[in-house]
């Protein structure tokens, strides 16, 4: 499943025509109120008599230009850090959203990454004045 919220955002255009075409697994559209994209993950299967069953892996997708709205972002990651499932619910941080390279992405997690060891409770401000400019 994906977010419908994933079609309002500019810098993931180039994603939804992938969502959307998968196939194996496939992907609906849905409103999700955590996270932006789950995907079903089969287990290994294990050498006992019970057949392992098969989970969601949760994302959060950020990009550079997310963080151009520091208070949504510090919510929508507060949001997400309750969740509570296994396996682990991942923060994914595109670096790029073009297929160039780019090293505003790369700053942009470096900041993000800086923020979370510096003053994980309130990333707001900071991120407001590093981003808005």
């Amino acid at each position: 499943m994906f977010c419908t919220t994933l079609r309002r955002r500019p810098s993931l255009s180039t994603l939804i025509p992938l969502l959307t075409s998968s196939t194996n697994p496939k992907l609906h559209e849905t409103n999700l109120h955590t996270h932006d994209l789950a995907l079903p993950i089969q287990p290994q299967s294990s050498h006992t008599a019970q057949q392992p069953r098969p989970t969601t892996q949760m994302f959060l997708i950020l990009t550079t230009s997310t963080l151009n709205d520091a208070k949504s972002t510090e919510e929508r990651i507060n949001r997400f850090s309750t969740l509570t499932a296994s396996p682990a619910p991942t923060i994914g941080f595109l670096l790029s959203t073009s297929g160039k390279n780019d090293a505003g992405g790369l700053h942009g997690l470096m900041e993000l990454q800086t923020q979370f060891v510096s003053h994980p409770p309130s990333l707001q401000t900071d991120l407001q004045h590093r981003f808005s400019a």
